[in-house]
C-alpha cells in the first residue's frame, strides 16, 4: 500500500516539474493578467466636411467698358448686339459702317432713360457720323445690322457694320474716299463731309420738322415740305427771305452704283443744277424743273431723281449743287443722296442732262 502511494507522489511530482518547465520556456514565470486589457478605438476626425447650402444666388460682375473706346461690330446681317459703357461725362464722337448689310442703327441709352443718339446710314465704310453731349453715367448701346447687301455690292474691305465710340471730335480729312456718299441725307443736321461756298445753303441744313411746325415763322413755300425720307436737306430756301447765291460740294466717294439718286426740289433755271465731278471737273451736269410737274405753281413737294453714273463707274467722284440765282423764290432743296443699281427718277422733271465729257 505505502509502495502504491509512493508511486503516485512520484507522478504527481513529475507531472508538476513538467508544467513548471513549460511555464518558464513559455511565460518567464510571468503571472497571468487576471485583468484583460481594456481596447481603446481611437477615431480619427474627418478632415471632409460637407455642407448643405440651400437658396444660392450666383451673381455675375459686368465690368463695362468706356465709353471713350468703345468698339462694336457684326459680321451678320439682321443682327442686334447690346454693349454697355461708362462715361465721365463730356463730348463723344460716333463712327458707323453698315458693311455688307443695307444699313447700320445705333441707338444708345443712357441710365437716365434718355435716348442720346438714335440715328441710321448705309455708310459702308467707317465714317464719322456725329458728336453728341454725354453726361457721366452709364450708357447702353444697340447696334443694329439690316438685311444683306446684294452680292454685286458688297465689299471686301468693309465687311462689318459696325459702331464706335471715341473722344476723337473731327471728321476724317477730305482726302478720303467714302464708299456711299458722306453724309448723303444731312441727318447729322450739319453740313459735316461738305464744303460750302457762298451763303446760299445756309450755315446749316434745314430742319423739316422744325420748318414744318412752326406756327411763328413759317418756312415752306405754299405748302408743308413733304416726300422727303430724312429730316434735313440741303436748300438756299431762306423761309421767305432773299435768296443768296451758294454752292455745296460733297466728300469724294466711289462711284459703286449705275444711278445717283436723290430727292430734289428746283424750278427751271440755267443758274441751278447739279452737277458730278471727276477730277475735281464737272462731268456731268443736271437741270431740274419739278415746279413744272405741279402746274407750273411752286411746291415744297420733294421728286425722285437719278443722275447715270456709267461713265464714272468705280471711280472717286463728287456732287456739286450749284445755285447762283438771287431771284426770289428761285431756291433748290436737295438731299437723300444714294447709289443704286436703278433710276428712281419722277417723268417729267428733267429737263437738261448733259455729259461733259
Amino acid at each position: 500500500m505505502a509502495e502504491v502511494l509512493n508511486k503516485g507522489v512520484v507522478w504527481y511530482i513529475a507531472i508538476l516539474i513538467i508544467v513548471i518547465v513549460i511555464w518558464y520556456f513559455s511565460t518567464g514565470f510571468t503571472l497571468p493578467n487576471l485583468h484583460p486589457p481594456t481596447s481603446t478605438t481611437t477615431s480619427v476626425p474627418n478632415t471632409k466636411s460637407t455642407t448643405t447650402i440651400s437658396n444660392v444666388v450666383t451673381s455675375t460682375v459686368v465690368f463695362a467698358s468706356t465709353c471713350n473706346d468703345l468698339y462694336m461690330y457684326t459680321t451678320a446681317p439682321n443682327t442686334v448686339s447690346l454693349e454697355n459703357c461708362d462715361w465721365t461725362g463730356g463730348y463723344l464722337g460716333l463712327w458707323v459702317s453698315s458693311g455688307n448689310s443695307t444699313f447700320e442703327h445705333v441707338k444708345i441709352t443712357g441710365a437716365d432713360n434718355l435716348v442720346y443718339m438714335n440715328q441710321t446710314s448705309n455708310y459702308q465704310c467707317p465714317v464719322f457720323y456725329k458728336n453728341f453731349s454725354a453726361p457721366a453715367q452709364e450708357y447702353l448701346v444697340n447696334l443694329t445690322s439690316g438685311p444683306l447687301l446684294p452680292a454685286s455690292n458688297r465689299s471686301s474691305s468693309c465687311p462689318y457694320t459696325s459702331a464706335k465710340l471715341n473722344t476723337t471730335l473731327t471728321p476724317p480729312s477730305s482726302g478720303i474716299i467714302y464708299q456711299q456718299v458722306y453724309n448723303g441725307n444731312f441727318s447729322t443736321g450739319t453740313y459735316t463731309g461738305w464744303n460750302l461756298t457762298g451763303a446760299g445753303f445756309g450755315k446749316t441744313p434745314l430742319n423739316l420738322t422744325e420748318a414744318n411746325t412752326n406756327v411763328i415763322s413759317t418756312c415752306y413755300y405754299g405748302s408743308q415740305w413733304k416726300g422727303y425720307n430724312g429730316n434735313f436737306f440741303a436748300t438756299t430756301y431762306d423761309c421767305g427771305l432773299n435768296t443768296a447765291p451758294g454752292n455745296i460740294t460733297s466728300s469724294l466717294f466711289y462711284a459703286n452704283g449705275a444711278f445717283l439718286n436723290f430727292k430734289v426740289i428746283s424750278p427751271a433755271d440755267q443758274l441751278i443744277y447739279v452737277a458730278v465731278l471727276y477730277n475735281n471737273t464737272p462731268w456731268i451736269i443736271a437741270h431740274y424743273d419739278t415746279f413744272n410737274v405741279s402746274n407750273n405753281q411752286s411746291s415744297s413737294t420733294f421728286r425722285n431723281a437719278s443722275i447715270p453714273l456709267v461713265t464714272v463707274i468705280n471711280k472717286p467722284i463728287a456732287i456739286k449743287v450749284v445755285a447762283i440765282t438771287t431771284h426770289h423764290n428761285n431756291f433748290i432743296a436737295i438731299g437723300d443722296f444714294t447709289m443704286g443699281a436703278r433710276p428712281i427718277e419722277d417723268k417729267g422733271i428733267l429737263y437738261n442732262l448733259t455729259f461733259v465729257h
